[in-house]
């Protein structure tokens, strides 16, 4: 009898799990955010998958900001280019033997406010520098709402 191994029995050789943070079943969360919590680290695609065929960024999803609040921990925003041409949507398999460019971003701190408007400007802001793919820290003025969300509480 033959397996067939696929993109999915891939990823859980390397110990991973698929996470679907916009669906139905919490166990895939409550699993990253227990594996951050003990100092591991967990990789999300934003976009909720590989790049459009021509290497362009699709909408980005709340996902990866809203789990770094509640788990408390920074992002570290990486730019990948060239991907697509490895691995293509249409493709089952990754291309081998082509090159990539990885940009490691500045960490991009987060804190513990779960207003929607924070939420919504760090995934904003997630996406411009991923975009960007320069490396360097983009400079944002700060919302209204952030700046109350960082203040302490007047007693």
């Amino acid at each position: 009898m033959t397996t067939n191994t696929g993109p999915r029995e891939v990823v859980n050789w390397f110990g991973a799990w698929p996470i679907a943070l916009e669906g139905s079943d919490p166990a895939p969360i409550r699993r990253s955010l227990q594996w951050l919590r003990e100092g591991g680290a967990v990789v999300i695609f934003p976009e909720g998958g590989r790049a459009t065929p021509e290497g362009g960024l699709e909408r980005f999803k709340a996902g990866a900001v809203r789990l770094a609040l509640e788990a408390n921990v920074p992002i570290l925003p990486v730019t990948i280019k060239g991907g697509n041409r490895i691995w293509p949507r249409d493709q089952k398999y990754p291309r081998l033997f082509r090159r990539i460019e990885v940009i490691y971003h500045p960490l991009l701190p987060v804190d513990t406010s779960k207003d929607r408007d924070v939420l919504e400007a760090r995934t904003e802001q997630l996406k411009r520098i991923i975009k960007d793919g320069s490396g360097k820290r983009e400079l944002t003025q700060v919302s209204a709402a952030e700046r109350s969300a960082r203040e302490p509480a007047s007693s």
